[in-house]
């Protein structure tokens, strides 16, 4: 038995089926990386596509324009507004509280 034939051993059941944590692709692609279309498409875009489209917005063309705000300020998730300064505020318990805690009684 070759040593290769250990360490597969040591990966799959009786069955060689893989054990549980061994997939078998221990050679794979790392997970977050990009393949390399996205890396040339990404480089495309910084090299050629955004000055075109900046030429673009400068010379008028608002949807470039709308695009180039977009990349620049993309929209924000709402958050949660503090609660401090709320501290002395009543609290309602039933629904008949309500109007008395919102000023309508």
């Amino acid at each position: 038995m070759t040593s290769k034939n250990q360490a597969e051993q040591a990966t799959r059941d009786d069955k060689g089926r893989f054990v549980p944590g061994c997939s078998g692709n221990a050679a794979g692609r790392p997970r977050g990386s990009a393949s390399a279309i996205l890396t040339r498409a990404r480089a495309w875009v910084e090299e050629r596509g955004l000055p075109m489209l900046i030429q673009a917005a400068e010379a008028g063309d608002a949807d470039a324009l709308k695009c180039l705000v977009t990349l620049g300020a993309p929209r924000q998730k709402p958050i949660a507004a503090g609660l401090e300064g709320l501290e002395g505020l009543p609290i309602p318990t039933t629904e008949q509280d309500m109007p008395k805690v919102i000023g309508f009684a």
